[in-house]
């Protein structure tokens, strides 16, 4: 058995990027809570400012084998976008993916995009 052969064959099938609904970050506001594919919370920040990626969010609750399980609540509390370069910062394109290019199953792209003042923060 080819190991190497059967992943290249798994991340090569790319059918699972159409399994998504469409999303619109152009839409969302300060706030607002993103669902990844895995079941990641996230916080849209702002349009990006660094010329590639369209859009910043923030990482509210994830878990991965490589990190473990991450809560971080801190962005709860913003009242306005922080400084540029704070912690557990991501990238999304206007469509919600991880990356222009090269997309993975296991990225976590977003499904999802709840408003601020819609969503159960107790679940947290």
């Amino acid at each position: 058995m080819n190991l190497k052969k059967i992943i290249r064959e798994e991340f090569d099938d790319l059918s699972w990027i159409e399994e998504t609904q469409p999303i619109n970050l152009n839409n969302a506001n300060f706030g607002d809570i993103l669902i990844s594919r895995h079941g990641a919370i996230l916080m849209y920040v702002r349009p990006s400012n660094d010329g590639y990626y369209d859009h910043e969010v923030v990482y509210i609750k994830h878990s991965s084998e490589k990190y473990g399980e991450i809560t971080n609540l801190e962005p709860l509390s913003w009242k306005e976008p922080p400084k540029y370069g704070y912690d557990h910062r991501g990238t999304r394109t206007n469509d919600g993916y991880v990356f222009k290019n090269n997309r993975q199953p296991t990225d976590h792209d977003i499904v999802n995009v709840i408003p601020r003042e819609e969503f159960n923060f107790e679940m947290l």
